[in-house]
């Protein structure tokens, strides 16, 4: 390793007089990278210290929550008739209107693929899904389960025909047929009119 120093006083040590070759200046820079090093080692060491101390603490207690649900609603028997009452006219409308639709599938031509057929079972989706809209919207809370579930299970009978209808899935749409036609029944009987 070659060190060089300053011109020395004595004679026949150091640097030549006007060598080129540049004197290294000390300026402290191995100073720095040390002392950043040690900074380093100084957060490295505080954060192991730190995750064992919080490691080491105990967890919390584990919160127990109980959820207790609301009290069902009681409805005084002038809120359920009211209810019956809306429920079964809405009823009375729109089982009319979506009987006419499904009496006049029933008419068009055997064929799925029959102009005609395709029309009537279209007209009959088309008021389907806006009578059963209708009817889902008179369902309020006061009206009675029985009512209401047989309401929910004629809908879906409905859905269920509409689509293997749009399918041409016969024996299915025929099976959503008569669970409708169970749900009327069920309908008819809790709004007097069976």
């Amino acid at each position: 390793m070659t060190t060089y120093a300053a011109p020395s006083t004595s004679p026949g040590y150091g640097l030549p007089e006007g060598d080129p070759r540049p004197v290294p200046a000390t300026n402290g820079a191995g100073r720095g990278a040390l002392a950043g090093a040690v900074t380093a080692l100084l957060f490295t060491a505080s954060a192991a210290v730190l995750s064992a101390v919080i490691l080491a603490r105990p967890a919390p207690a584990a919160l127990h929550t109980v959820v207790v649900p609301p009290p069902a609603p009681v409805y005084s028997a002038e809120d359920i008739a009211a209810a019956r009452a809306q429920v079964c006219h809405a009823w009375e409308f729109t089982s009319t209107t979506m009987a006419q639709a499904t009496r006049n599938a029933a008419a068009a031509p055997a064929e799925w693929d029959d102009p005609l057929t395709r029309e009537a079972h279209g007209y009959e989706a088309r008021i389907a899904l806006i009578e059963s809209s209708y009817l889902e919207s008179q369902l309020v809370p006061a009206t009675p389960m029985e009512l209401a579930s047989a309401i929910n299970a004629y809908l879906v009978a409905t859905f269920d025909q509409e689509e293997a209808t749009i399918r041409k899935m016969g024996s299915q749409a025929n099976a959503a047929i008569d669970q409708g036609n169970a749900a009327i029944d069920r309908v008819n009987s809790e709004c007097g009119y069976a």
